[in-house]
């Protein structure tokens, strides 16, 4: 483990020598990674794109921040500058290092709006951000490689379970007489 950690110190120490013009560049790429920015993005999608995608898209995401917490808990690794005084973080972060959060969101998000576009285009410019952002989490000091790396991967795992059980999932909700007669618990719960 100890050759993972100086590796993944070397490499951050390499990025973050590129200066401060590549330090705000990658600032701008964790923040297409943000919850904040998610917060943003997805009422522009629910209003103004598609309201399915948006809807998706949220739960997706709520789907995937709680795996990663879970995650995070279980395997209580450190993040960079926790153990080395060399790497400097760029951004505030209090959580456990891997796996990478915005990493995983990343997939999962960008993954997750490029399958509804179908459009070749869409996926290579989901791909070249969940791969910035994630460079962008190591080149912040937030990351190992390996957290990054851990975070594609569950984010792989997330977007393919989320696809495959979505429309099977959905119709069985529908048919639960919760959903198909809203108004009458409204009114029971009201009364």
């Amino acid at each position: 483990m100890d050759i993972i950690l100086e590796t993944g110190i070397t490499l951050i120490l390499i990025l973050q020598n590129f200066g401060d013009g590549f330090i705000t560049l990658m600032k701008g790429f964790t923040f297409l990674g943000d919850e904040q920015f998610y917060l943003l993005i997805f009422p522009a999608l629910y209003w103004c794109i598609d309201s399915t995608l948006g809807l998706r898209t949220g739960i997706i995401l709520m789907i995937s921040a709680t795996i990663n917490a879970y995650a995070k808990w279980i395997l209580h690794l450190p993040r960079p500058f926790w153990i080395s005084t060399e790497v400097t973080a760029h951004v505030h972060e209090t959580t456990f290092g891997a796996p990478s959060g915005h990493s995983q969101n990343a997939v999962v998000v960008w993954g997750l709006i490029a399958s509804s576009i179908k459009k070749p285009w869409a996926w290579i410019v989901a791909v070249l951000l969940m791969f910035f952002i994630g460079v962008s989490r190591m080149a912040l000091g937030m990351h190992f490689y390996l957290d990054v790396l851990l975070g594609w991967l569950l984010g792989i795992l997330v977007l393919l379970g989320f696809l495959r059980f979505e429309a099977p999932f959905t119709a069985w909700i529908k048919k639960k007489p919760l959903v198909n007669n809203r108004l009458s618990i409204i009114d029971v719960m009201l009364s």
